[in-house]
């Protein structure tokens, strides 16, 4: 698929796009990849990404399935700072689920 030419060309292919044909897509991903997609990630970026999966947990128009999706995935980031040489990080990363620490 070539890429839009201009913002209403995007616009007109989101509005054709049918839900059905995307959910296709998932499943024919699912097929590939057995459910599970290979990840790499730096320490550092798998930081920011837990961050930014925070932050978007704590949409309000997020459904709550989206809101499981988001924090699985931010979970499954975690280990990484689960060391016993990195006692902050591993802190932060538990305390960005934690709403009462919001300001």
């Amino acid at each position: 698929m070539d890429p839009p030419k201009s913002v209403a060309d995007a616009r007109a292919r989101l509005y054709a796009i049918d839900a059905r044909d995307m959910a296709e897509e998932i499943k024919l991903l699912q097929r590939k990849y057995r459910d599970a997609v290979p990840l790499t990630i730096k320490p550092f970026e798998a930081y920011v990404l837990l961050a930014c999966l925070q932050l978007a947990w704590r949409h309000p128009n997020l459904s709550d399935t989206q809101r499981q999706i988001v924090e699985g995935f931010g979970r499954q980031l975690q280990p990484i700072f689960d060391q016993p040489d990195t006692p902050l990080l591993h802190l932060t990363a538990e305390m960005g689920w934690v709403r009462e620490m919001d300001h």
